[in-house]
């Protein structure tokens, strides 16, 4: 999911858990950021039922005007999960897994914050 992000022009701030924490516009423009995260969210849920069922889903999104075509992401995908012969992870007896999205728009604070041992590239809403 986190290759979905960067590949949209995203930044991965940090990762909780299972959770993946990014944003869009910082520190390089992206233009209609709100729509390429919510594209971006849409094709996350896309790839999990890629994993789950071995499914090749191939579409065409448009993020900033450019179009992606990401078979290079399927195919990739595939080979690091081994679907070669197009069998899902639950066909393999593995839990299906359930996904949750939140998107949030707004002005935020973004810039590399922490100590001179130590810098990072966050965002805090304002």
């Amino acid at each position: 999911m986190s290759r979905l992000v960067l590949r949209s022009n995203g930044v991965v701030d940090k990762f909780i858990g299972d959770a993946i924490v990014a944003f869009w516009n910082a520190p390089k423009p992206v233009r209609d950021h709100p729509n390429v995260a919510c594209h971006t969210a849409l094709m996350s849920l896309q790839r999990l039922k890629l994993l789950q069922r071995g499914t090749l889903l191939v579409n065409r999104c448009n993020f900033g005007g450019e179009r992606r075509l990401r078979r290079a992401i399927d195919e990739s995908l595939a080979s690091c999960i081994g679907i070669g012969g197009r069998t899902g992870w639950t066909q393999r007896g593995f839990p299906t897994i359930s996904i949750r999205i939140g998107l949030a728009t707004g002005i935020a604070l973004v810039g590399n914050l922490g100590s001179p041992e130590r810098l990072r590239l966050v965002s805090i809403p304002a």
